[in-house]
């Protein structure tokens, strides 16, 4: 007998990240996201069985996107020069079911690329570039920007079984960790950002009650699994090989020509180098709660995969640099927690409950101790030093106060020396490096700044500061709120100044060193903004927007850039942020969701300028979506306008199986300028993009 089938509703899918990275126009609509379903089978060995399928699929062709020109220098980088004119297909299919107390989920990842560049196309691309007889130099430099892109592949991104009984819960594969405030340890998704990572490993949990007290405790243990496709980019992240991640893409050997004489020429391999090394964490915390406050314990041990020693005495017994990079792979990076082979990070930290519904607090004191420094050689004498421990601490506080209408949260943090925890993946060598996971850390310290932040440098390191924000309802419908901030930070104006110095040393003709005060390392910012949030039509129409400025200043007239002259401003930037809906009648309404900036960084351009983004959205719900978006960025060497249109369908009804089949379905045209977006701290440099996209999410 055929089971018979029932359709129902379920929550959204694990490890699934909505929408690509080009197209974030449809962020806006976000909040018409249709709920996942499953489908049941009743009576399995007495137990219903729910099955999930979920499969999202993009396919896009990317144009000319316009960024060849390097911000108006002419100068051929490779990384623009390769990224346009070709087609892409990503998929993302997740299965998941439910059993009794068991789930089981699986999610395949895969790409599929045609019409990119070859060794060919690069050739002729640089001739029509330079003229006869070509540029050998730039072609290998293009090719090697080519080796670890556009590569088609298909692999088991997420895999995990969990089992949950009451408190205690046990899980094998794919998971998510945050402990604190993010202090110590944080993985978990950022989909406005294209991040995912997870630990692979075992997780266990569980608690109880005794006296009126919980307690609950959590362990894990495994090794760090980020996506291995990077959508923006196309870039692939190859792995140095672990038993866990059996079927994630390998590095390839590497080859190349070099010219020997006259019209000769010689074919060189570089044997394969990963960019990824598995990163492998264990930690864990406990929880004790009684009526009046609780009380947490987190810690976390991250342990490197190191060769350095045995990569500085290949190069030392005088073989090839990229024979020792193939045998004994390291990656030179001068942030400091990526040249660490050991980092303890633990914390404490105590929450106080709401008393009266006027006063609830929470305080989170970490510290963080780095060993096992790199190994690294000295060409000159020939000897392998150790780079230096360095410990840190890290504290952040929160209180909130309520008082009739009015609502206060305060926020402070002091860091010393603390530092995110990045992940072990080349960000420099091309050929084999992969810059774009940048992005790829381990934890994610309060910035206690607001959420679009775009921060400069790592400010957070060695910094101190605080901000209030006031939230004032004058009615259910009608808010007003602002916020105000000051940070002093001796990391963004030099992210290296690991020992968060605020002096440089000095060195006298005779040899002798002093130190001497160093103000250009010294960043002071002031943050404020206030705005409205103001809802009307029973909900159905609401008008937020709020306007803000940022300032971050040197104490001393500084020389950012030798073409410009000394200034005392780091960066600067007013703005204007919008997110409206107006309800027009029945089922339509419009929506206007956007920002306008004027900026100025000194660094990089001598006068201030001004950027945007503006989308404007025709809305039926429950079904439809029309999209037009006006970008602007007025910097020189940029174009300075963008025009894109998307249309979204949602299905919002599971009746027949092409509301499965085209659960939501988007549609995007246009152009998207370069831009560095950010969320929560967390900030990825955007490529430009032009092209047209499409997205199908199916639901079964």
């Amino acid at each position: 007998m055929v089971p018979r089938l029932r359709r129902c509703f379920s929550r959204a899918p694990f490890g699934l990240r909505a929408g690509a990275a080009a197209i974030p126009v449809v962020a806006a609509l976000s909040t018409l996201s249709v709920p996942a379903q499953a489908i049941e089978i009743p009576n399995v060995g007495g137990e219903t069985m729910r099955v999930l399928l979920t499969n999202t699929s993009e396919l896009a062709y990317r144009f000319d996107n316009r960024d060849d020109n390097n911000a108006g220098t002419n100068v051929l980088v490779p990384q623009n020069v390769v990224n346009d004119n070709y087609l892409e297909s990503y998929n993302r299919l997740y299965a998941r079911v439910d059993y009794w107390k068991f789930r089981l989920g699986v999610r395949l990842d895969s790409a599929v690329y045609a019409l990119e560049l070859d060794r060919q196309g690069v050739q002729d691309l640089v001739r029509d570039r330079i003229g006869e007889p070509g540029d050998l130099s730039l072609e290998n430099r293009l090719n090697r920007e080519l080796h670890s892109r556009y590569t088609d592949l298909i692999y088991p991104a997420k895999l995990n079984l969990r089992f949950k009984h009451k408190r205690f819960e046990a899980t094998l594969g794919d998971f998510y960790v945050h402990l604190g405030r993010g202090m110590v340890f944080s993985v978990r998704k950022i989909d406005e950002l294209g991040v995912d990572t997870t630990i692979r490993g075992a997780k266990v949990k569980g608690g109880f009650k005794a006296g009126g007290v919980n307690v609950q405790g959590m362990a894990f243990a495994g090794q760090l699994n980020p996506l291995r496709i990077d959508v923006p980019n196309g870039r692939i992240l190859h792995g140095d090989g672990s038993a866990l991640f059996f079927g994630f893409p390998k590095a390839g050997d590497f080859s190349y020509f070099e010219a020997t004489g006259n019209d000769t020429f010689e074919e060189r391999v570089d044997p394969a180098v990963p960019s990824y090394l598995e990163d492998t964490v264990v930690g864990g915390n406990v929880t004790v709660a009684p009526s009046f406050a609780t009380f947490e314990a987190n810690a976390t041990a991250l342990f490197r995969k190191s060769n350095s020693r045995e990569n500085a005495e290949c190069l030392r017994d005088g073989n090839d640099s990229a024979f020792c990079a193939s045998e004994f792979p390291v990656f030179r990076n001068p942030e400091s927690t990526r040249s660490h082979d050991r980092i303890i990070t633990y914390s404490g930290a105590v929450r106080i409950p709401p008393i009266e519904n006027v006063f609830d607090a929470y305080i989170e004191v970490a510290g963080q101790h780095q060993q096992k420094g790199q190994f690294s050689l000295n060409q000159n004498t020939g000897d392998i030093s150790r780079l230096e421990g360095l410990t840190g601490y890290g504290i952040y506080a929160n209180i909130n106060l309520h008082a009739g209408p009015a609502s206060f949260t305060i926020e402070g943090k002091h860091y010393q020396r603390f530092f995110p925890l990045g992940a072990n993946i080349d960000l420099v060598n091309p050929g084999t490096s992969a810059p774009e996971y940048s992005i790829v850390f381990y934890s994610r310290p309060p910035t206690i700044a607001p959420i679009y932040t775009q921060f400069l440098g790592s400010p957070d390191i060695c910094m101190t500061g605080g901000r209030v924000r006031t939230d004032v309802s004058l009615s259910d419908d009608f808010k007003l709120y602002g916020w105000g901030g000051y940070y002093r930070s001796l990391t963004e104006a030099n992210p290296i100044n690991n020992e968060c110095k605020t002096t440089r040393t000095v060195t006298e003709q005779d040899g002798t060193e002093t130190e001497v005060d160093a103000p250009e390392l010294i960043t002071n910012t002031v943050d404020l903004a206030a705005g409205t949030d103001f809802k009307f039509d029973h909900g159905q129409s609401h008008y937020i927007v709020w306007v803000g400025a940022r300032d971050q200043q040197h104490t001393v007239p500084v020389a950012s850039n030798v073409n410009f002259p000394p200034v005392t401003v780091f960066y600067r930037e007013a703005y204007i942020r919008y997110d409206i809906t107006q309800h027009l009648a029945g089922d339509f309404s419009l929506s206007a969701l956007g920002f306008h900036q004027r900026r100025y960084e000194p660094a990089i351009v001598d006068r201030p300028w001004h950027e945007g983004e503006n989308l404007l959205s025709l809305n039926y719900n429950p079904h439809w979506s029309f999209i037009f978006g006006v970008e602007y960025l007025l910097r020189p060497g940029f174009p300075d306008t963008y025009f894109n249109g998307a249309v979204q369908y949602r299905a919002k009804a599971d009746e027949h199986w092409y509301d499965w089949v085209f659960n939501t379905v988007t549609a995007y045209v246009g152009q998207r300028r370069s831009a560095l977006r950010c969320i929560g701290g967390v900030c990825r440099l955007y490529p430009a993009f032009e092209g047209a996209r499409v997205e199908l999410v199916s639901v079964f």
